[in-house]
């Protein structure tokens, strides 16, 4: 499959701290992001109230309320992290690359190869910040044994298919259950929302921590225009299956892909992805049928080369290191 923020809290907190004796001075404590000014425990007077906090009741309560609010900031600034981390390009050093080439058949009515194209793409991370990440892609293609080199493209996109500027709306549904070979898996699920200039899609995502990939599922529906409408279905069927690449055995996923477009053209995709490899995704191939269930195209993806720098660990693995040690978590698979 082709890749197509939540702002950190900020609160304030106002009191009026007094010293005794008098003449009273008057402070002021708050908070703007993880900035904070903070004065020594006094008395806080509420003007007005009669009412007087005794400085070690303030100090405990100033305290906790400094404690909530940096968990915040930081659980937040830890689930970009996540999304960074479990990216499969983001987590990767700068200059990481893949090479690939695709192999596509365009079929004529009677379902003989009418045309056939070969494009080989090299594909390198060139950036990398909390929200977003850009990639080059360099690409020749061969059309009737001629071959065509184009110039560097530059992509950037968000960890959930933002493009050009896009925001997602991220939204917790709750937790829910995805099973995969018969193993069931608990999963958070996650609404998102991204708005473009004529499009918006809305996906309804699971994820599990434990689990490779970490996006079990996704269910999208998308508009372009007033009537341009497509589906999508992105699904792992089945996970840690042992795979050849490039003469390496490694384990590997398998994923479906299932696009369904408003002119009644559908395409599936079977596609086997690899943590190892920048941007996951080492073979697929793909049918692309038109709204008579003909099939009018097909395309087949292989690896040809990658080099990965940096490599940054996938927080899960620790995790299933001690599993068997360990009392089982939420996100832990169902036996």
């Amino acid at each position: 499959m082709m890749e197509p923020f939540e702002t950190g809290a900020t609160a304030n907190l106002t009191g009026v701290i007094s010293v005794n004796p008098t003449p009273r001075r008057y402070f002021q404590v708050e908070s703007r992001r993880s900035q904070w000014v903070f004065l020594s425990p006094v008395d806080l007077e509420f003007p007005g109230s009669g009412v007087t906090v005794p400085r070690t009741t303030t100090f405990v309560a100033l305290l906790l309320v400094l404690t909530c609010l940096t968990a915040t900031n930081r659980g937040l600034s830890q689930e970009r992290n996540g999304d960074r981390q479990h990216h499969s390009w983001a987590r990767f050093g700068l200059g990481s690359w893949k090479r690939i080439r695709v192999l596509t058949e365009t079929l004529d009515q009677d379902g003989v190869v009418d045309t056939t194209t070969t494009e080989e793409t090299k594909t390198t991370l060139m950036q990398v910040d909390e929200d977003r990440y850009t990639i080059k892609a360099e690409t020749s293609v061969e059309v009737a044994g001629k071959r065509i080199q184009g110039g560097p493209r530059y992509i950037t996109r968000g960890y959930h298919g933002e493009v050009n500027g896009q925001k997602a709306r991220i939204e917790k549904l709750g937790f829910g259950e995805v099973t995969i070979c018969g193993q069931t898996y608990r999963s958070e699920i996650k609404r998102i929302v991204i708005n473009g200039a004529d499009t918006k899609l809305v996906s309804k995502v699971h994820y599990a921590a434990d689990a490779t990939p970490h996006v079990l599922r996704r269910e999208t529906t998308g508009t372009a225009g007033k009537t341009n409408r497509f589906e999508s279905l992105v699904e792992v069927v089945a996970v840690d299956r042992s795979s050849n690449v490039l003469g390496q055995t490694k384990l590997a996923a398998h994923v479906k892909t299932v696009n369904k477009l408003a002119n009644g053209e559908t395409t599936v995709t079977l596609e086997v992805q690899c943590e190892d490899i920048p941007g996951g995704v080492v073979s697929h191939t793909e049918r692309t049928l038109d709204e008579n269930g003909r099939v009018v195209q097909r395309r087949t993806l292989e690896l040809l080369g990658y080099q990965t720098l940096g490599v940054q660990p996938i927080p899960h693995r620790v995790y299933r290191r001690h599993l068997r040690n360990r009392r089982r978590g939420f996100f832990a698979p169902r036996r």
